[in-house]
């Protein structure tokens, strides 16, 4: 599978995709289209979203068919090989990252659906998803489906997807329908790409690749086998890919740590020609060496804690059982740890570089850090996740959905 390329740069010849799609070739196609990746990322701040030659790159690496079954001839990647892919796009674009991060969820969000309803969706298993939980619309029943009218923000990804799946509320006589006294049904009504309009809405500091757009639909009829109830719909795939119904939210780990780790191999890469103000080599002063040592064990031990916690939750799994409470809380509060700790060190990183970072055409380090600032707003690692894991730790209710 071929995928364009601009001048200067050989096209990619990336591994056919499949059920042959291991982690190594997945890997092996991502280090390939790298070259390329850096080289259009300066355009994707001014296009704000992925340019189309990057976006053809990163569909041929096979990264989007990641969660797809094998069943239906997909790789069906266990989550520590989604998120090492994640993060390896990261390492090079925090948008590219991202984009993979959200394009993947495919094969999550039809595990929800009836088989056949979900197979004749993605002929393609390189199709790229939007996946929009949060409620931005009205689902009113009517016979068949669903008549849907709303608007959602964040749709990342949206100038390529094919399918965008996005939540809505269920009106009833008095009000919301209700799952519990507090807590509406959430049901998320799937819409092919010709139902959805896009408003050019994405004017960022940071990720300005991932096209995450305003995305509406007016009096759209969705027929009831393409919608589900995120919060308590039955999964209707077997496997323990999918038995847990937020696995689609793990991979995002991947990101802020992908981000950090490109952000440090720059600046060792950048040291030897650092000097101070006194013309000394930067490398020997001690606020240069203690910042790049400080950097370092940020991203490292951030890196351990998520990826042990992930190897729990999915032997938990492979062993038949949805993770327990306190694990499925550490889980969330090793992501959020990742992204402080990310956003951490790339602003040490930023600064010990000195003027050097602060041209976009000469290093990556800016982008990177308006990247992991801009990320750091997303809801799943805002600071109520320390004190939802907590209460969770202490045998308390998170009051938190997800956890």
């Amino acid at each position: 599978m071929s995928a364009p390329s601009r001048e200067g740069h050989a096209p990619l010849t990336a591994t056919s995709p499949g059920t042959s799609l291991s982690e190594t070739s997945l890997f092996t196609n991502i280090a390939e289209i790298g070259p390329l990746l850096l080289a259009e990322a300066p355009r994707f701040d001014v296009e704000r979203k992925l340019t189309d030659v990057a976006a053809a790159a990163m569909k041929s690496t096979g990264v989007y068919r990641m969660a797809m079954p094998r069943a239906w001839g997909g790789p069906e990647l266990d989550p520590l090989a989604q998120a090492r892919a994640v993060e390896a796009l990261s390492a090079i674009d925090g948008s590219a990252g991202w984009c993979a991060m959200i394009g993947s969820d495919g094969g999550y969000l039809t595990s929800f659906l009836e088989d056949e309803v979900g197979r004749a969706m993605y002929p393609d298993l390189d199709e790229v998803s939007v996946f929009v939980v949060a409620p931005g619309g009205a689902a009113i029943p009517v016979e068949g489906g669903y008549m849907v009218t709303g608007r959602w923000a964040f749709a990342s990804g949206s100038a390529q997807a094919g399918w965008f799946a996005l939540g809505c509320i269920v009106p009833g006589p008095n009000g919301p329908k209700m799952l519990t006294p507090e807590i509406p049904e959430v049901r998320v009504c799937v819409f092919p790409r010709a139902d959805v309009e896009a408003h050019d809405t994405w004017f960022t500091t940071g990720v300005r690749g991932s096209g995450s757009n305003d995305v509406s639909v007016t009096n759209v009829f969705v027929p009831a086998e393409r919608t589900f109830s995120v919060l308590d719909g039955e999964i209707q795939r077997a496997g323990p890919l999918y038995a847990w119904r937020w696995m689609f939210t793990v991979n995002m780990l991947g990101v802020p740590l992908g981000i950090a780790r490109g952000a440090l191999d720059e600046v060792i890469a950048l040291a030897p020609g650092r000097k101070t103000a006194r013309g000394a080599p930067a490398m020997e002063e001690p606020a240069f060496t203690n910042a790049l040592g400080e950097a370092t064990a940020l991203i490292r031990s951030a890196h351990a804690f998520a990826y042990t916690n992930l190897a729990e939750v999915w032997a938990s799994l492979e062993a038949g059982e949805i993770p327990p409470p306190k694990l499925r809380a550490e889980h969330r509060l090793s992501l959020t740890h990742a992204m402080d700790s990310s956003v951490r060190a790339v602003d040490l990183l930023y600064r010990i570089a000195g003027s050097s970072a602060l041209y976009s055409n000469r290093s990556s380090l800016d982008r990177r850090l308006r990247d992991i600032y801009t990320m750091r707003q997303h809801v799943l690692v805002n600071l109520s996740t320390y004190s939802a894991a907590g209460r969770v730790l202490l045998g308390l209710d998170s009051g938190v959905l997800g956890f």
